[in-house]
């Protein structure tokens, strides 16, 4: 039986950061050892999370995005009234 070859991905990624110029990067996530690397262009830093710590961001933000939808929703109830 073959060996299992290390599945990694790299993607180009750019994001704005409050209301400045936005930031571009690479993220790279390997799979195999559940990691994700993120680096900024023209920086010789590497940021690296688990996968998990990642997956716990993504929920977080998520939640946080439904209760000030729901806050929303409910004053526009209350100013209907």
């Amino acid at each position: 039986m073959s060996r299992p070859t290390s599945r990694c991905s790299r993607y180009p990624v750019v994001a704005r950061l409050m209301a400045g110029p936005p930031c571009e990067g690479t993220l790279l996530i390997e799979r195999a050892v559940d990691l994700v690397h993120v680096r900024r262009k023209r920086s010789h830093r590497l940021y690296t999370v688990t996968l998990a710590e990642v997956a716990e961001f993504v929920v977080h933000r998520v939640i946080r995005r439904e209760l000030a939808e729901k806050r929303a929703a409910r004053a526009a109830r209350r100013k209907r009234r």
